[in-house]
């Protein structure tokens, strides 16, 4: 029976990213000793979140050279753990991504996923929204995608990376509001028969910003594997094991995707302007 034993880190701080690698290296340590095969880190985790325009001089260029990447690339390979991380991401013609890097147990960057919602007036202002949904990619056979926070309020996300295959979708946020656990990703997990990670930064950052934590693990039923025990730093840890027959019996009692109409959702592709008016 296939097993993935996943870790979220609930945690970080504003503008100091040694601290925040320091702390991420801890984590990684102690998610290994736990048996975890991944460890997730919430949206933007290397610098914080909420910087206003101070996130213009913290882009990261992903290449060999920048010594941010290179460490968390080797902390991947001591440690023989998968490592997906936020970051503020600098391309060379110094477009500025909401981004996530998906290190293997080797150390070898494997994907770099760039948020594609972008939210509220400081991300549409400072970031350049991507222009893909994360491929497809396998940790344990297991297939995985990642989402950036409010990608996964939109249903088309997390319903076309189910579609494309992925069984587990990760969600690095940033999120202040409870109903990104409570109730969207739960809907989402329910939905698309989907197993959702889902990884909050939890700090107060200069702005004022408490964000909410409840970081959770969430099985196919949207019911919770594992969660967070309050908004503060922590380690959340759970086993996803998709072969198990509680799942088949969820699928068998809610056979959501295999009911689907999809010559009924044209409208889904159009845009709200050539909608017809209510």
């Amino acid at each position: 029976m296939r097993n993935l034993k996943v870790a979220l880190f609930q945690g970080g701080i504003l503008r100091d990213i040694n601290y925040n690698l320091n702390c991420l290296k801890e984590q990684a340590s102690i998610a290994k000793s736990k048996g975890a095969h991944v460890i997730v880190f919430p949206e933007l985790y290397l610098t914080g979140y909420f910087l206003g325009s101070e996130i213009l001089n913290f882009g990261q260029l992903l290449n060999d050279n920048n010594e941010n990447i290179q460490k968390i690339s080797q902390i991947a390979a001591i440690e023989q753990i998968y490592i997906i991380v936020g970051y503020p991401e600098l391309d060379h013609s110094n477009k500025l991504y909401n981004s996530a890097a998906i290190f293997d147990n080797q150390g070898k960057l494997i994907l770099n996923y760039r948020k594609v919602h972008l939210y509220g007036d400081y991300e549409q202002q400072y970031f350049t929204p991507g222009d893909r949904f994360c491929p497809i990619f396998m940790i344990e056979n297991i297939k995985i995608a990642v989402a950036i926070c409010w990608d996964n309020d939109f249903v088309e996300c997390p319903r076309s990376l189910r579609l494309a295959g992925a069984e587990v979708l990760i969600v690095c946020t940033a999120n202040w509001d409870i109903k990104g656990s409570q109730i969207v990703s739960r809907a989402r997990a329910f939905e698309n028969q989907l197993f959702v990670c889902y990884a909050n930064f939890a700090a107060l950052d200069s702005l004022g910003a408490n964000f909410s934590g409840d970081s959770c693990i969430l099985d196919t039923a949207g019911d919770f594997i594992a969660n967070s025990i309050n908004n503060q730093s922590q380690l959340i840890i759970g086993n996803i094991k998709p072969d198990s027959p509680r799942y088949a019996q969820i699928q068998a009692l809610n056979p959501i995707l295999s009911s689907r109409r999809p010559n009924l959702y044209s409208n889904i592709t159009k845009q709200l302007s050539d909608l017809p008016t209510l």
